[in-house]
């Protein structure tokens, strides 16, 4: 694989809340992040497990670094300087980096339930 120009947001492609999330996050960045599901990208990250993947989002800068869950998101978003505030907090306070990947992995657990509420909200 050659270096990529931007990060990238690595997702679950067979997952219905994923995709929406996605289109929602992508319409806030632009084209700053490259969206690949993981089902795509796999093959350039061996060393990075499927259950990995299909756990978490997974957001490779153009280094090689990488983070996941909400960290990810947060780090995707603050591509545009007014979503920064938000990588900031959970960079500096530790209350707010717990709440963020708690609440993260209670809705990753239970998709399915945020799917129909996610689709309730948005009409989709």
């Amino acid at each position: 694989m050659s270096k990529p120009l931007r990060p990238r947001m690595i997702w679950d492609g067979d997952c219905e809340f994923c995709r929406i999330w996605i289109e929602v996050w992508r319409k806030i960045t632009g084209d700053e992040i490259e969206y690949t599901p993981y089902q795509q990208a796999a093959s350039d990250y061996p060393h990075i497990p499927t259950s990995e993947f299909q756990a978490a989002v997974h957001l490779v800068a153009v280094d090689g670094t990488h983070t996941t869950g909400a960290k990810a998101v947060l780090g995707s978003l603050s591509s545009r300087h007014s979503w920064r505030w938000m990588l900031t907090l959970y960079n500096h306070l530790p209350l707010f980096r717990i709440l963020s990947e708690g609440l993260y992995n209670h809705v990753a657990t239970h998709r399915n339930f945020y799917l129909k509420i996610t689709q309730l909200v948005f009409r989709k």
